[in-house]
């Protein structure tokens, strides 16, 4: 049975107190046939499949989320039941309506762009050819967008969500005119659908970002997020991305594009660790704005990564107040030749950067393939040993690949 790297029990921190070293080594020493039976990990109960142990086993401590029921009181019930019944369906009130708000006012600011007629299919235009968020919006436009924007994501993460107590800490250099230096391409930690309005509500101006392709279909939501004209991506085609986040960083300045923000995990977790980043985000080979979201909170994880998108946000508005740490990190800056030319190297120094600002362990091993399997097995779509087979199988590719890549690169210097 495969272990973790040592380079990952290094960084690692035990992020479930109940499990002791001592079990932990019998977690990984045991066959999987005993690991079975001793864990009922198979159980048709689809509760036991989300404990502790397991989680640990399958290297899914990123994405697991251990439920804290059985600390709440008598009265903590009391008060979820209170909040259920009165607090909470205001609070979805109060978001839908803001965001079908918002939705008609930005399109009434985007209309008649003609951006087609103007741009696209102009061959006289600079622009001629380019998809939509590579083309600059008027500087009318994109100042309605920003306030838009900005209001309603605020709005929603108070008066939504329950996000009372949002902390902002700037830690980026200033220029001789007092404003903060920024960059055209920005990452941030992903755990939850409110890292976006935290980022929209308290950036400077409303970036972009690289988004699932369902979103763009998505009633309302994919009108805001046409508007703010984000990049979507398909997880399993990624024909042409790297081309286009590459162009789009480039253009930023040239054309006054808005930052664009790329969460280079590349999927979301449950804030205990952090994830290897992908390449593609830092293939621009530009100057990195680094964002880290910090999440707290008592009984409820508000990380999206278990429970499936109306539940997360009943859970999340079902809790009285959340809170958050939002911290703009200085710009990092491509210093070297070999952080010039070498992906690697420029890719790890911003996953260091962000993850000593967190505070977290790194998690070497844990992508978004092996998420969904995962997923697919607390929610009982398969057994234990397929999964755990398929994690292990993708672990194994990825370490094949990295040495394929360092030999390369050994070859190419």
């Amino acid at each position: 049975m495969p272990t973790p790297s040592e380079d990952n029990n290094e960084n690692s921190k035990s992020y479930d107190s109940l499990i002791s070293k001592e079990e932990e080594a019998k977690i990984f020493s045991m066959e999987t046939v005993d690991f079975v039976k001793k864990y009922d990990a198979n159980s048709r109960n689809l509760r036991k499949r989300k404990t502790s142990p397991i989680a640990k086993r399958l290297h899914m401590e990123s994405i697991c989320v251990v439920s804290k029921l059985h600390e709440l009181k008598w009265y903590n019930y009391l008060e979820y039941g209170i909040i259920a019944c009165t607090l909470m369906p205001l609070r979805l009130i109060a978001t839908g309506l803001s965001i079908i708000f918002c939705y008609f006012l930005m399109m009434t600011a985007i209309m008649f762009e003609g951006l087609e007629r103007k741009y696209i299919n102009n061959p006289n235009s600079e622009h001629y050819g380019k998809p939509v968020h590579r083309i600059p919006k008027t500087k009318w436009r994109r100042s309605i967008i920003n306030v838009l924007s900005k209001s309603t994501s605020k709005f929603i993460m108070f008066f939504g969500l329950g996000f009372y107590n949002v902390k902002v800490k700037d830690l980026r250099k200033k220029d001789k005119n007092g404003k903060p230096i920024t960059a055209p391409l920005i990452i941030a930690n992903h755990s939850s659908l409110v890292d976006v309005l935290a980022i929209c509500s308290y950036y400077e101006t409303t970036p972009s970002f690289l988004a699932m392709d369902w979103i763009r279909t998505t009633p309302f939501v994919g009108g805001l997020a046409n508007a703010i004209q984000c990049i979507y991506v398909k997880p399993d085609k990624k024909t042409g991305l790297t081309h286009e986040i590459s162009s789009r960083a480039k253009e930023s300045e040239k054309y006054e594009l808005p930052p664009f923000v790329i969460f280079p995990e590349g999927t979301t977790t449950n804030g205990t660790h952090l994830i290897d980043f992908k390449y593609g985000a830092f293939r621009p080979f530009v100057p990195v704005q680094p964002i880290a979201i910090k999440y707290k909170y008592k009984y409820y994880n508000p990380s999206y990564v278990v429970d499936r998108g109306f539940i997360y946000v009943l859970k999340t508005a079902m809790q009285f107040k959340n809170n958050l740490e939002i911290v703009f990190l200085p710009v990092v800056e491509l210093e070297t030749e070999e952080e010039k030319t070498n992906i690697q190297v420029w890719t790890e120094k911003n996953y260091q950067i962000l993850a000593k600002e967190l505070d977290i362990p790194l998690d070497r091993i844990c992508t978004r393939p092996q998420k969904m399997l995962y997923l697919n097995y607390i929610r009982g779509k398969s057994d234990f040993e397929t999964t755990e087979r398929e994690i292990y199988k993708l672990y194994n590719q990825r370490l094949e690949e990295g040495k394929n890549s360092v030999s390369i690169n050994e070859n190419n210097s």
